[in-house]
């Protein structure tokens, strides 16, 4: 599974199967629209440097649509046609993420995943 590599031997994993996804108890998803996304690109250093401060606690995945389709929409839908989408998998299902995107926003919402053994949905 291609990985974005990080100093602290973690890494924001590209997701390619659903199962990836849920090997972890929480794992944090962005899925990325089909081409080019600015916004995408924008928020990879903070996926990785998310990786980094949670070491592994957490699966921190990107996933793109353009490319897994059904994975995907196995997610959220409808999926992701301009921007990304984030969703968290906890208890056995996914919720979707609407808070902010910046970068304090969702390191902070990633660490309290990290701290909490079952998150609420966000809806």
């Amino acid at each position: 599974m291609p990985t974005t590599p990080s100093s602290a031997g973690t890494a924001v994993r590209a997701a390619t199967t659903l199962s990836a996804i849920t090997n972890f108890p929480t794992s944090f998803v962005r899925l990325d629209p089909p081409g080019a996304c600015d916004a995408c690109a924008a928020l990879q250093p903070i996926f990785d440097a998310a990786a980094v401060q949670l070491g592994g606690r957490v699966g921190v995945f990107t996933v793109q649509c353009g490319a897994h389709l059904r994975l995907c929409d196995s997610i959220a839908k409808p999926r992701p046609a301009q921007g990304p989408i984030f969703a968290v998998w906890s208890s056995y299902k996914f919720h979707r993420y609407r808070g902010a995107r910046d970068a304090e926003s969702l390191v902070q919402f990633l660490k309290s995943f990290a701290q909490e053994p079952d998150v609420a949905d966000t809806d």
